[in-house]
């Protein structure tokens, strides 16, 4: 393997060598090892995903077979989405889906269905989210771990959105036990930096809109440390910049400026990279209320102006408010009030925006019961 090193064995992937070294079908061989591509590709192993994907198509090139079709599929769907090819991602995973349903593969069906509800939740898109999660769990059969896990978390995402840690916790908390009873150390990384991601909103939102920073802050901070330490110890590679990005806004919550600087300059570029561009204005408008806090009031009009330029590609309502938030809080502090003024009313504007979606993610998921 010629990415980073694992440091922690993971039971997934000695269980799937094992399991393809004893299997005598092709097929079944063929399915495995997409579903070992589509760990690589999870745990941020690029080329040795593409290289299994590109071998397991070669091999079965002249007569495929719908089951390793749909691996292989999920398995591309896989390597974009940890790419930060979101639209790429999600047709990979509809024809996965679409190729289980006419093969009649369930468990396939259903990890597919479990997937394109991550995108819809990347999306924002909740209406879609609620209609691919209940159909992922009605197909899901209770050992079906992977596809269970990944709805859960999907679904404990949404919630903690709306700010319902109360309801989102049950949810955490069984995508955490179908990942361990998995033995998935790719799972258990992305729900801790989930989580982490999270809170760091809900600190970052606290010291723009209210709430107990001090607290929101200190448990964002220790939640990004401890998703940092956990995914070196396992071995992830995949959106490398993306906890450095949240140890960043942890920082910056919790009153060291300095600190969250040095993050954001070593890992914004790579983070836009990594399909985090959406968020560079947030970054940008947090980078530039830091830069006027240690005292650099030039640099800070320069991120916030750099901000203000890429604040049209900020699509959910909830990034626009914080980063309109923090860029009139720039703008005020460096005696610019007509441009303070407007990145004021424009964030009160997202924010109940903002909160409409709240209250419409509790009414679609609120009442649902953990499976």
């Amino acid at each position: 393997m010629s990415g980073a090193a694992l440091r922690l064995p993971s039971k997934l992937l000695q269980r799937l060598d094992a399991d393809i070294a004893r299997s005598v079908h092709s097929v079944e061989q063929g399915c495995l090892r997409a579903e070992r591509a589509g760990y690589f590709a999870r745990q941020g192993y690029s080329e040795e995903a593409r290289s299994e994907i590109r071998d397991l198509h070669a091999l079965f090139y002249e007569r495929p077979h719908p089951a390793v079709s749909a691996s292989l599929a999920m398995a591309e769907g896989l390597l974009a989405f940890h790419e930060g090819g979101d639209r790429d991602a999600r047709d990979k995973f509809m024809r996965a889906q679409a190729l289980s349903a006419a093969a009649d593969l369930p468990h396939l069906a259903a990890h597919a269905l479990a997937w394109l509800a991550h995108t819809d939740y990347v999306a924002l898109d909740f209406p879609a989210l609620v209609d691919h999660a209940r159909r992922a769990l009605d197909l899901a059969d209770v050992d079906q771990h992977a596809a269970l896990a990944r709805v859960c978390l999907v679904i404990a995402n949404a919630l903690h959105f709306a700010s319902r840690l109360d309801l989102a916790q049950p949810w955490y908390t069984r995508a955490r036990d179908h990942a361990n009873a998995h033995g998935d150390d790719a799972m258990l990384s992305a729900l801790n930096t989930d989580m982490a991601s999270q809170l760091c909103d809900h600190a970052l939102r606290a010291s723009l809109f209210g709430g107990a920073v001090n607290d929101a802050a200190r448990r964002a901070l220790a939640s990004a440390n401890s998703a940092e330490s956990f995914e070196q110890w396992v071995g992830t590679a995949s959106l490398s910049a993306w906890v450095p990005m949240l140890r960043a806004v942890a920082l910056s919550v919790a009153g060291q400026p300095q600190e969250a600087l040095v993050l954001y300059r070593a890992h914004l570029h790579q983070a836009e990279q990594q399909g985090l561009a959406r968020l560079a204005s947030t970054y940008l408008a947090d980078m530039a209320w830091c830069e006027w806090r240690v005292g650099h009031n030039e640099a800070a009009m320069q991120r916030a102006l750099a901000a203000e330029d890429r604040i049209a590609s900020t699509a959910h309502t909830d990034d626009l408010a914080v980063a309109h938030a923090r860029l009139a809080q720039v703008f005020d502090a460096l005696s610019e009030e007509e441009r303070a003024a407007n990145h004021a009313a424009q964030s009160r504007k997202c924010w109940a925006q903002h909160q409409a979606v709240q209250q419409e993610v509790v009414e679609r998921l609120g009442g649902w019961i953990v499976p």
